[in-house]
């Protein structure tokens, strides 16, 4: 699906939908800035944005027409991938494991300038939570720590 751009407006979609585009670095620098005001709590406002994007992201794959906890989270490695945040992979098992390949956010970034994965763990959890309910989400691997990938097993709570 291409994008479009209105010209006199200013506005840009896709399908329909209006969209903000923000090259990486540019939001990488976003991201910093957070870190730097906040230090350590930077990470809980990550976190919580995360899962407020991701609980937004089941909707929005609900109103494409996927139903169906398999197709919902397929829908949504499909979708991150789409969209250049990295290769997402699903295995659609208990404990469910997203893992995620060539992660936006570290490309090129140098080990030091980022703490932790917070924004992608808060979209996963976001979402999983908004299907489950209370779910727990636990990072087994993580790109920062010279893995092949960052692997989160995100588990029904209760």
């Amino acid at each position: 699906m291409k994008l479009e751009f209105e010209e006199v407006g200013g506005r840009v979609s896709r399908g329909g939908e209006d969209w903000v585009l923000l090259n990486l670095e540019s939001f990488k620098a976003l991201l910093l800035g957070v870190w730097e005001v906040f230090s350590s709590g930077a990470y809980t406002i990550l976190l919580f944005a995360g899962q407020r994007m991701g609980g937004r992201l089941v909707e929005y794959l609900r109103e494409k027409g996927l139903e169906g906890e398999e197709a919902l989270a397929r829908g949504l490695a499909g979708f991150l991938t789409e969209t250049g945040w990295g290769r997402f992979e699903v295995e659609f098992r208990e404990p469910l494991t997203f893992k995620v390949y060539d992660f936006a956010l570290y490309r090129d970034a140098g080990r030091g300038k980022w703490k932790h994965c917070a924004l992608i763990k808060g979209i996963i959890s976001g979402f999983f939570s908004a299907l489950w309910g209370k779910v727990s989400c636990l990072e087994t691997q993580c790109i920062l720590e010279g893995d092949e990938c960052c692997e989160f097993k995100v588990q029904r709570k209760g």
